[in-house]
């Protein structure tokens, strides 16, 4: 429920929303009851993943990463373990973003570090080089989606 006067909220998709309290962990709460069927089953594959990763993410310090959100580009968190380095990165390609590809800082990590990038929802995962700027390069098709990934320092 949104007023559409003052917001746009209702443009985006219900993973997305849903995905945004993620960050806010350890106190996340969705209720579900209200949702509709289609919205539950978008959400839950989401919800699934998060479950997974969970006690990690717990244990985890959070940072913003990417832009700041206007709706037009790239954002996100960056959950980063502080004894390992290892950790996880939500990212949000807004809604009126038109990049397909995108660089993106992360946090505690080297430059040139070489790590493995696991994209959670999706199931695969690739290697790559940070860049001299510590920047990891992700690519998202569609406007509006979310990457869930879980980056391994090698």
């Amino acid at each position: 429920m949104v007023n559409q006067e003052v917001s746009d909220a209702y443009l985006h998709s219900d993973t997305s929303s849903t995905a945004l309290g993620l960050p806010g962990i350890p106190v996340f709460l969705q209720t579900t009851r209200l949702l509709e069927e289609d919205q539950r089953s978008e959400i839950k594959e989401l919800l699934e993943v998060y479950r997974t990763h969970r006690q990690a993410l717990f244990e985890a310090l959070v940072f913003p990463i990417g832009s700041e959100p206007n709706n037009a580009e790239w954002s996100g968190f960056q959950w980063v373990n502080p004894e390992s380095r290892e950790g996880y990165a939500l990212v949000f390609r807004e809604r009126l973003n038109e990049e397909t590809t995108r660089l993106i800082g992360l946090r505690v990590m080297a430059l040139h570090q070489r790590v493995r990038v696991a994209d959670l929802r999706a199931g695969t995962s690739v290697e790559q080089t940070l860049d001299s700027e510590g920047r990891l390069r992700l690519s998202l098709a569609d406007s509006g989606h979310i990457l869930f990934l879980q980056i391994t320092p090698l």
